[in-house]
């Protein structure tokens, strides 16, 4: 039996951050062995929690902020990424 090599792959992810805590170091690995990573990130954390970060006034606000942080860990790991805004 030979190796199958991988070309892509792709995490789905409920919520911003879901990538970051379960697999943000095995998909840093992976774009560095030059696979492509694609995250696939359901909501934009609106309903969440916002840990009292400052100018969060609405969850619309907190749905911009998470999914720009998600859009930020994507580009660390050198992942692309599709928000489904659920």
């Amino acid at each position: 039996m030979t190796p199958t090599t991988i070309e892509r792959v792709m995490f789905i992810g409920a919520h911003p951050d879901d990538e970051t805590v379960i697999a943000a170091g095995t998909m840093a690995m992976l774009t560095a062995r030059g696979v492509r990573v694609h995250i696939l990130c359901a909501t934009d954390g609106r309903g969440g929690e916002s840990g009292e970060v400052a100018d969060i006034a609405s969850p619309e606000d907190l749905g911009r902020v998470r999914a720009s942080e998600v859009q930020a860990a994507a580009r660390a790991v050198g992942a692309e990424i599709s928000l489904l805004g659920y």
